[in-house]
């Protein structure tokens, strides 16, 4: 600060600048640039910011709440369009939040379900509805679990898993359209674990007959090994 140039209030003003630097100091001993428009030294308006924010915190909060519900559908709508915009940045922000709160949550769930568990059975059902693949995801990750395999997946990787086998068995070929088996390719019994890299998806009588054989000696049967 000491090697800056000194402008005056009145110089500043006339060259359109906002902030001046007289290299005096203010009345609390800062040696600080000062806003042309009212004097201030900068330094000084910055702590009264820090010192008032907890006083202005509710307020802020309570204005931001009823300025949300005054445009509600047009916050809303923007909302949904950066999230559909920037899936993976909505996606690990909902992971941070989730894995913050989730002790919480899982309290709130559990008085929820106690206090109306008939709601909560049909909002449960209408999730299981819409997310057939997740459902089933997390019941192989129970099976998983108790048989002591590692690993998880999503119904997500089982939707993009079926997009990358062309919708077909993986071992016959036969569509997959009208449904599909999730087959771990080293059955768990054998020691293969959950992770969606030993999955394969097939049809059902290939699933059937494969059944919990090893994966070399099911080749073997079908010719596809000597």
């Amino acid at each position: 600060m000491a090697d800056r140039k000194h402008v005056s209030r009145e110089e500043a003003r006339q060259a359109g600048a906002t902030r001046y630097f007289t290299g005096e100091p203010c009345k609390r001993g800062h040696i600080s640039e000062r806003y042309v428009s009212t004097g201030q030294c900068a330094e000084c308006q910055q702590l009264h910011k820090v010192a008032d924010r907890p006083k202005h915190r509710e307020t802020a909060r309570a204005y931001s709440k009823s300025y949300y519900w005054a445009n509600r559908e047009e916050r809303r709508a923007y909302g949904q369009a950066y999230d559909a915009a920037n899936p993976e940045k909505k996606k690990a922000w909902f992971k941070a939040w989730y894995d913050r709160n989730r002790e919480a949550r899982a309290i709130q769930k559990a008085a929820e379900r106690k206090a109306d568990p008939e709601k909560f059975k049909a909002s449960y059902k209408s999730w299981a509805d819409a997310n057939p693949e997740h459902v089933l995801a997390n019941s192989r990750r129970r099976v998983a679990r108790q048989k002591g395999a590692e690993g998880h997946h999503s119904g997500a990787e089982i939707r993009a898993l079926l997009k990358q086998q062309k919708t077909r068995c993986a071992y016959c070929g036969a569509s997959l359209k009208i449904g599909y088996h999730v087959d771990h390719i080293v059955p768990l019994s054998r020691g293969g674990s959950n992770w969606i890299t030993n999955i394969q998806l097939t049809c059902a009588d290939c699933n059937h007959r494969k059944w919990a054989k090893d994966p070399l000696v099911w080749a073997r049967q079908l010719g596809k090994l000597l």
